[in-house]
């Protein structure tokens, strides 16, 4: 938030009062440091996190060489997490009757609309297939 806030309300609001000069440095300067601060963060807790030192290094380099793109971090980390357990059957246990099943319903139209896009018989169209059966399955 901190960053989104220096980039986003921050950085226009110095360039308009300001313009180029010293406010304009020092503000450059808070936001690389806070992106090293969030890139010496990751390292720190990348084995709680479950990186690799490879994921590591790309994440530390997207930190720095553009700080807008730091913004994401959050995301970009859970994007490499593996999930475990099956989302639909978790879906069924937590959901109300009728969330899982307008759940069901919107899976399966994007199932189907992949499927009528996909060429028959390939790898990916047979695991949507597959996925299609398991949706209608587990439909109320």
């Amino acid at each position: 938030m901190a960053l989104l806030l220096l980039i986003a309300v921050a950085l226009p609001a110095v360039l308009y009062a300001f313009g180029q000069g010293l406010p304009l440095l020092l503000l450059l300067i808070a936001i690389y440091a806070l992106n090293l601060l969030m890139a010496a963060w990751l390292w720190q807790a990348r084995a709680v996190l479950a990186l690799g030192t490879r994921a590591c290094i790309f994440l530390t380099v997207d930190l720095l060489l553009c700080p807008p793109f730091a913004i994401n971090l959050v995301r970009k980390i859970t994007l490499q997490q593996q999930q475990a357990g099956d989302p639909l059957l978790f879906a069924r246990e937590h959901f109300s009757a009728s969330q899982f099943a307008a759940l069901c319903a919107l899976l399966a139209g994007r199932v189907r609309a992949e499927l009528a896009a996909d060429e028959p018989g390939g790898a990916h169209y047979l695991q949507l297939q597959s996925l299609y059966r398991r949706i209608e399955e587990l439909a109320p």
